[in-house]
């Protein structure tokens, strides 16, 4: 937001400062006309003209850059973008624009209406004819759906028959031609007064998402997250989502597919597949040895809380040896997200070439650390605690994880992404960079970097590089220019805050 509030400074030739005040101060207008007569546009309360509010026509605001523009809508929910659609016709006009309407994210309250029941009192139902006139308008310009997860079954329900139905109905000339994305994310937990339950889905909601699924075409990347079905009910998913999309998907996301342990076979009948996002529990010898025989480069093994990973057993090590020996291109990567409380389910021997913990409940220990060095260490790439934990770790050196993590890079020399969240000493710092081979990009959290030189003296260690290890750990800036030297100087690296931090994003 702020960087298209410099963009728009610049052009109308106002300090970012200035133009910032004046949008929290309400003095910025925003306009209503009829936008199809003028592009000239007034208040809304025209009481409030001697209010000191900027006349919008003299400051430029109608004639800002449209990609300046389209920055601002796709920054607006939907009914904010339909009232600045009426400041004026050039607004009205990047209303429709293709930029705009990229992303569809569909909300829990999106396309809902406010009614009174006698009996259950105010709640919000669909709007049907909402989501089709949205529909009609700038449904031509969706590249990415994404439905986000909606714990009104009836609603969801009813907006996927309208998006079923509005499919169905152009089936000659496909209204959707730039649709490559589709996420569909159901809403397995359900708070009552006993604590959380959690459900599958099922019955009406899964009939109607397999007929939109038979319906979408030429999709490249395919999401479909928290499903829990009985194992009887993916053989018919699975038909649903080759009906049409076969030989186009390079992406595809089955995350927790089924309660139980069960080996979807039909992954294996996508030939132009590149990327695999798989629960553990959908993981066998006998279906990883048919993968290996596809064009599948990356395979990812992602949990989160709705991971059954009781008496789960991982595929054995002869598998991965033989997978390796048949596909020398197949990459594994080892991800737990979500609220997950459990230890990632480790592929023993498997090619694992990233390992990254995105929740807040996870932490190095030394068992887990030794194990990834004993199976994964002459291919790991990537050890990533991305996100802010839960806990605050302790500051004392022998009950940190610093030795654990100066023994990672050690024993993987490939190791080059290394992010840390946990208390860890700038001397740590400085020794992961000094003896990290291949290491190109280290984050850690500035607010839990220890400023401290609490290593003893190591017999390989001279007594020269000993006094420059204390001398410049004794200092957060010293530190900062020490690793940006070793890291070739590619950049000025610097400790990130816990602002900055909670964006990190591993690729």
């Amino acid at each position: 937001v702020w960087k298209i509030m410099e963009e728009i400074a610049q052009f109308l030739e106002y300090s970012e400062y200035d133009l910032f005040n004046d949008f929290l101060r309400g003095r910025i207008p925003v306009l209503a006309r009829n936008p199809i007569t003028s592009s000239t546009p007034i208040d809304v309360d025209d009481d409030d003209a001697d209010d000191g509010i900027m006349d919008i026509e003299e400051d430029g605001w109608h004639n800002l850059p449209e990609i300046i523009r389209e920055d601002i809508f796709s920054l607006l929910d939907y009914r904010t973008r339909f009232y600045a659609s009426m400041v004026c016709r050039n607004w009205y006009d990047t209303f429709f624009t293709p930029r705009v309407w990229a992303d569809f994210i569909v909300k829990q309250r999106n396309f809902t209406v406010k009614r009174f029941n006698l009996y259950t009192g105010s709640q919000r139902d669909i709007a049907h004819y909402k989501v089709q006139k949205c529909l009609a308008k700038v449904g031509h310009h969706f590249k990415r759906i994404i439905i986000e997860p909606n714990s009104d079954f009836y609603n969801l329900s009813g907006f996927i028959r309208v998006l079923a139905g509005f499919l169905a109905f152009f089936q000659d000339e496909y209204p959707m031609p730039l649709l490559h994305t589709f996420v569909f994310t159901f809403a397995c937990e359900t708070r009552t007064y006993s604590g959380v339950d959690i459900y599958g889905t099922g019955g009406q909601i899964l009939e109607t998402l397999k007929h939109l699924l038979s319906l979408l075409r030429n999709l490249k990347s395919l999401t479909l997250d928290e499903l829990l079905l009985d194992t009887k009910e993916i053989p018919g998913l699975m038909e649903s989502i080759m009906k049409q999309n076969q030989d186009s998907l390079t992406h595809l996301c089955l995350m927790n597919c089924s309660k139980e342990p069960y080996g979807i076979g039909e992954l294996t009948q996508f030939p132009n597949l590149r990327t695999l996002v798989i629960s553990p529990q959908h993981l066998n010898d006998e279906i990883l040895l048919m993968l290996a025989f596809t064009n599948i480069e990356n395979l990812q093994i992602t949990q989160n809380e709705h991971t059954f990973v009781d008496n789960l057993v991982p595929v054995s090590i002869d598998c991965w040896k033989e997978v390796k020996q048949l596909n020398p291109m197949f990459r594994v990567q080892l991800i737990c997200k979500g609220k997950c409380r459990t230890e990632i389910v480790f592929q023993d021997r498997a090619p694992v070439n990233s390992i990254i913990y995105s929740t807040p409940y996870s932490s190095i220990t030394p068992d887990v650390i030794m194990h990834i060095s004993e199976h994964y260490s002459k291919t790991l790439t990537t050890y990533a605690h991305t996100g802010l934990p839960k806990s605050h770790g302790s500051q004392s050196f022998h009950e940190r994880g610093d030795g654990m993590l100066l023994h990672l890079v050690k024993t993987c020399p490939k190791l080059s992404t290394l992010i840390v969240r946990q208390r860890v000493s700038t001397a740590t710092l400085l020794l992961i960079a000094k003896q990290a081979k291949s290491l190109k990009s280290l984050v850690v959290r500035r607010n839990a970097v220890l400023l401290k030189s609490d290593w003893p003296k190591m017999l390989e260690w001279s007594d020269e590089f000993y006094r420059w290890l204390q001398f410049n750990s004794r200092s957060y800036e010293r530190t900062e220019e020490e690793i940006s030297k070793i890291l070739n100087g590619q950049y000025k690296w610097r400790m990130l805050k816990d602002r900055e931090f909670k964006q990190v994003k591993v690729q």
